[in-house]
């Protein structure tokens, strides 16, 4: 109750066939309450909505550098 219909974008630092591992930075709003959600909820997952896939990659090597929230996507 009180999530439904609401969007929360959080990054996606795992996936695997049967799961996904979501890193959630506590901020106050929704996100000190993601804890609290029994394992095994149901769960509406949509996007991804950002351009940071192999497929954008221009070269066979690359160095990747993040800091702060930026670095849930490299985990």
């Amino acid at each position: 109750p009180g999530w439904r219909h609401r969007a929360h974008p959080f990054s996606v630092s795992g996936l695997s066939p049967d799961a996904i591992r979501v890193t959630v930075k506590d901020l106050g709003d929704d996100t000190g309450r993601v804890s609290t959600i029994p394992v095994g909820t149901r769960v509406f997952v949509e996007g991804p909505y950002g351009a940071f896939t192999e497929s954008r990659r221009r070269r066979s090597k690359v160095l990747l550098i993040a800091g702060g929230i930026g670095i849930t996507p490299l985990r």
